[in-house]
């Protein structure tokens, strides 16, 4: 009879079992479907687990280029009902990584109209500008200057960039004061002489020897010069 009891037991177990099982594949349940830009990634089981994924690609995303980004792409997650739904979060978070792109605030440094720096913060950008400044005071005790201004129009604006463009301050400070380097070509002529094109160009003769493998002083009539030269942006 004991045993009789046990088969009925695992008979009503395995009963159990398959009637759960087919509950499950037959039955269709609620779940969130994410998308990036209309496009399925896959299927998460609520929106607490989509937030989660969210957040938690936005914050690596802030730690890497270290500022407050916006993403570009719009993610959606839309409920709905499927039979036997395949959840897939690793993909999901896969398939947004792939797929995202950032943009950020940033403050343009625009010198007569065209932008020459791009950095994080607009104090940031301030600084550098009083920094420029600061270069042309005197160091002289007994006098000092009551004021500095730069000649060109200087203003400084916000913008919505990619953070990759965002420039350091050194960076942008060397850049303004020592200049950007150009590369000029000049055509010698005749009477011309190496010293000569070094003074009315403003370039070191040595500068000029290493630019166009020139031995010594000798250069022909004819001959393309390449001229190296740097051009500060900012003169006060």
């Amino acid at each position: 009879m004991a045993r009789k009891s046990l088969w009925a037991g695992a008979i009503l177990l395995v009963i159990a079992l398959f009637a759960g099982s087919a509950w499950w594949l037959l039955t269709p349940r609620w779940v969130y479907q994410v998308s990036v830009e209309g496009s399925p990634v896959g299927m998460v089981k609520n929106l607490e687990e989509y937030k989660q994924i969210i957040e938690e690609i936005q914050t690596r995303a802030e730690e890497r280029w270290d500022c407050e980004l916006v993403m570009n792409e719009e993610i959606t997650a839309t409920r709905v009902r499927m039979w036997s739904p395949q959840l897939s979060p690793a993909s999901v978070r896969a398939g947004i990584e792939t797929a995202a792109t950032y943009k950020t605030k940033g403050w343009a440094i625009v010198i007569n109209g065209d932008t020459v720096a791009i950095v994080d913060r607009e104090q940031t950008a301030k600084d550098i500008l009083e920094a420029v400044k600061a270069q042309y005071l005197s160091q002289d005790k007994n006098c000092s200057l009551v004021s500095v201004d730069l000649q060109e129009a200087v203003s400084i604006e916000s913008t919505a960039v990619t953070p990759d463009v965002l420039m350091d301050k050194e960076a942008v400070l060397a850049t303004l004061v020592c200049g950007q380097e150009e590369i000029k070509s000049y055509v010698v002529k005749r009477g011309d002489t190496l010293s000569g094109i070094s003074r009315s160009h403003s370039v070191l003769v040595d500068t000029l020897r290493d630019a166009n493998a020139i031995e010594g002083d000798a250069i022909h009539v004819g001959q393309v010069l390449s001229l190296q030269t740097s051009k500060a942006l900012l003169h006060v």
